[in-house]
């Protein structure tokens, strides 16, 4: 039979929810000090993530430190990220969190450079699932940087990374986006590559890839060819 001490009841499980949401620092150390379980009900994740959104750090760091399940670990760490919350981010990976479980394009599409750098500094994949074609695609201007120190830093990934520069910037000519067509360009794009475009449904089929002149093109947007400059001499 499971011990009295530890045994979980429902109104045990309330009571806990209520502690943490109320930041009660103390009464939790109590209660994991008698064994008593961290878990809650499914409704509001885990106990590690409800710490998360309380904002109170001591708690965060009480109850990681006696987080058993990895994926509780995990899904606290995205919370934190989209909180913006890099002090949480480090705590969490500090108790075991995996960068890696979080896709590094959720972690470009909230904005905030330092926190990229964390995952990036701790073996978060740059190239796996496109990520940086994916947060420009969606206008991540604060990528732009992270990304061209990458290229520069890991010559290694240089060709993933060109591809994914690549990527968006025959996006953003079909779109006639003449801001981040610049910003493509700024970033080093090739208009003359040969590859998918993320706008299309077909985009993994090696016989519908396209270039961004040719993208271009199908706008008839004078202005973004100009600005192309297509040079016979780059790779087509």
């Amino acid at each position: 039979m499971p011990n009295a001490a530890i045994a979980k009841a429902p109104e045990d499980t309330k009571e806990l929810v209520s502690l943490c949401r109320t930041g009660r620092l103390y009464e939790i150390e109590g209660w994991i000090a008698t064994g008593k379980p961290l878990d809650i009900p499914a409704k509001h994740g885990s106990l590690l993530q409800l710490a998360v959104r309380t904002g109170f750090h001591s708690l965060i760091e009480l109850i990681a430190k006696h987080e058993k399940n990895q994926s509780s670990r995990n899904a606290a760490l995205a919370d934190a990220v989209s909180l913006h919350r890099l002090d949480f981010i480090e705590l969490l990976v500090e108790q075991g969190a995996e960068v890696k479980s979080v896709p590094f394009s959720d972690v470009l599409l909230e904005w905030n450079p330092h926190i990229f750098r964390f995952f990036l500094e701790r073996g978060a994949d740059p190239v796996e699932g496109s990520p940086f074609a994916v947060a420009f695609s969606n206008k991540i201007r604060t990528a732009l940087g992270p990304f061209v120190e990458l290229k520069r830093s890991r010559p290694e990934l240089f060709a993933a990374l060109q591809e994914q520069v690549d990527c968006a910037l025959r996006f953003f000519c079909g779109k006639d986006d003449m801001k981040w067509i610049s910003l493509m360009l700024w970033a080093g794009a090739n208009p003359c590559s040969l590859g998918p475009n993320l706008d299309k449904d077909y985009t993994n089929d090696p016989e519908c890839f396209t270039t961004a002149l040719r993208e271009a093109s199908y706008s008839g947007n004078v202005e973004v060819l100009k600005k192309l400059k297509p040079d016979p001499k780059r790779t087509t």
